[in-house]
């Protein structure tokens, strides 16, 4: 067992060493059992802080701030989670926002940057049609094995704005839209692109 306070911020319990861990964020000093074995308390890991950001819970509102995100860029779209969650990205709603962007610039810039890219192809997903038609315009790649323990999800646009969410497991998220901070995730993920590459099945599929 391995029990780390640290003020002001995270408990944290190890039973075990699960292969996979999930965030569960809840107030001081409760303790809350996660599915993996340990348990955990932390505020939010945002990289955000001050009024330039806002927290948001939930699906629908999740889905709704994603697509006004997209909507309001005018060539550049960065996206980084795990498999393009269907609750989330399988919907018509993020496909004409997606669609849209993809025509109106004459140099879009669209990246989806996936842990497991071929899981697109594992159930029936509204985007791949899209991805298909647009190949050309929309780029997709599996994330290098390197950044495995990259668990956190974002997106970034050109306004600049950015939503973040802590861990792609969870549907609680921050916008925000700090220059700064956006610059270096921006950085942060051109630098996991250029490593990762496309997943085979799935270049099969598009092409």
């Amino acid at each position: 067992m391995f029990l780390r306070d640290v003020r002001g911020g995270t408990i944290v319990i190890f039973l075990h060493a699960p292969p996979r861990c999930r965030l569960i964020d809840v107030p001081r000093p409760r303790l809350a059992l996660s599915a993996w074995g340990f348990f955990i308390v932390s505020t939010m890991n945002t990289p955000f802080t001050g009024p330039e950001h806002s927290p948001l819970e939930g699906q629908a509102t999740l889905k709704a701030s994603l697509c006004e995100l997209i909507s309001q860029s005018r060539h550049q779209l960065y996206i980084l989670a795990y498999d393009l969650d269907p609750l989330i990205y399988s919907n018509d709603d993020f496909n004409q926002q997606l669609s849209a962007l993809a025509r109106r610039s004459k140099r879009p810039n669209i990246r989806l940057l996936l842990h497991n890219a071929n899981r697109l192809l594992s159930h029936p997903h509204r985007v791949l049609p899209l991805l298909q038609r647009l190949s050309s315009l929309i780029e997709v790649r599996q994330l290098n094995e390197q950044y495995k323990n990259q668990w956190q999800s974002y997106i970034i646009t050109d306004q600049p704005a950015m939503l973040y969410q802590a861990t792609y497991e969870r549907y609680d998220a921050i916008v925000g839209n700090d220059p700064r901070k956006i610059a270096e995730m921006r950085k942060q993920f051109e630098q996991m692109w250029q490593h990762s590459g496309m997943a085979t099945t799935l270049r099969r599929q598009m092409f």
